[in-house]
C-alpha cells in the first residue's frame, strides 16, 4: 500500500507544484501584492523540488518515496505546498521543545534543516559551519585566544569604514557616527580597553565582502543562503 501511495504522490506532485504559480493554485498563488510575493512564492516551489530530488535521487521510483511516508517528512512537505502561507510558518506549540538541539554542519543537511528546524520554527545551534572559512585560519589565533589584529590591520587598515556611537559622550551622542580607516578603529579603540569601556563605537554598514571581493573571507553556508529570516 506504502509503495502504491508513494507512486500516486510520485506522478502528482510535480504538477502539484507547478500548479503553485498558476491562476489555479489555492492560496499560494501570485498576486498583485508585489513582486517580493511572487519572489517568495517562486522560491518555495524551488525548495519543494529540491526535497522532493534528494528524495528520490533523482529518479522516479516509487519505493525512494517510501522512508519519507513513514517518518511522516511527505506530511510535513504536502503541508508546506498546500495550507495557507500564514498558517504552515505559524509556531505549532505541540511540537515545539525547551531544549536547542547543536548539529555538527558536516551532518546537518539542508533538508534536514529545512525539514526539522526551519519549517517548524524550532531553534538549532550549527556548529563548524564556518570552519574552512579564510577568515578563521588567517584572522583568529590558532589556540583561539582571539583576533589577529596585527593580520587585519595590515590586510585592511587603510579601509574607510563608519563607526557610530551606540553610547553618548561630552561630544557625541547616540546614533552620531564619524569615517574612520579600519586602522584607527582597531587602533585607538578596540585594543584600547579604557576607551571601550568608556563608549561603545560599533562599525557599522561597511560592505566588507563588497570592497574585498577577490580576498573570500568566507562563504555564505548553505543554510542562510535563501533569506527565510525576513520571510
Amino acid at each position: 500500500r506504502s509503495q502504491r501511495m508513494a507512486k500516486e504522490w510520485s506522478a502528482v506532485f510535480p504538477e502539484r507544484l507547478r500548479s503553485l504559480l498558476s491562476q489555479e493554485g489555492h492560496g499560494l498563488r501570485p498576486t498583485d501584492e508585489s513582486i517580493h510575493h511572487q519572489q517568495k512564492l517562486a522560491r518555495k516551489l524551488e525548495i519543494c523540488k529540491t526535497v522532493y530530488d534528494t528524495w528520490t535521487e533523482g529518479t522516479a521510483e516509487p519505493a525512494k518515496m517510501a522512508k519519507p511516508m513513514v517518518d511522516g517528512r511527505l506530511e510535513t512537505l504536502r503541508e508546506f505546498v498546500t495550507v495557507d502561507e500564514g498558517e504552515a510558518l505559524r509556531p505549532r506549540e505541540e511540537e515545539s521543545t525547551s531544549e536547542v538541539d547543536f548539529r555538527d554542519a558536516e551532518d546537518l543537511s539542508y533538508e534536514e534543516f529545512w525539514l526539522r528546524y526551519m519549517y517548524k520554527n524550532e531553534p538549532v545551534v550549527i556548529r563548524r559551519a564556518g570552519k574552512d572559512w579564510r577568515a578563521l585560519r588567517e584572522w583568529v589565533s590558532s589556540d583561539g585566544g582571539g583576533l589577529l589584529i596585527d593580520v587585519l590591520e595590515e590586510r585592511f587598515g587603510d579601509a574607510l569604514v563608519w563607526v557610530t556611537y551606540c553610547s553618548s559622550t561630552a561630544e557625541k551622542s547616540v546614533g552620531e557616527r564619524e569615517r574612520w580607516t579600519f586602522r584607527e578603529y582597531l587602533v585607538n579603540y578596540w585594543q584600547d580597553e579604557n576607551k571601550r569601556r568608556d563608549v561603545s563605537l560599533y562599525l557599522k554598514d561597511w560592505h566588507f565582502p563588497t570592497e574585498f571581493a577577490d580576498y573570500g573571507a568566507y562563504v555564505t553556508p548553505e543554510y542562510f543562503k535563501d533569506d527565510w529570516l525576513n520571510e
